[in-house]
């Protein structure tokens, strides 16, 4: 489940974990909801997310919303 490096997980992983679509967890990303462990280098370089990430993407979901509105 996890990657071997920094125990963080991957945009893969995430959707596989979620069942969230690619542009919602690149509208989150992009939106500096998702804590990110590393950040990628470069072009192939991947981005590892807090395992915390999982819980927020799952909240986000279940919002009818779909987000935060405090």
């Amino acid at each position: 489940m996890y990657s071997d490096s920094n125990s963080g997980l991957t945009r893969k992983q995430i959707i596989e974990l979620t069942g969230v679509s690619y542009y919602t967890l690149t509208h989150l990303r992009l939106t500096n909801q998702l804590p990110i462990i590393k950040h990628p280098r470069g072009s192939g370089d991947k981005t590892l997310y807090h395992p915390d990430a999982v819980v927020i993407i799952l909240d986000y979901l279940k919002d009818p919303n779909g987000g935060n509105h405090e």
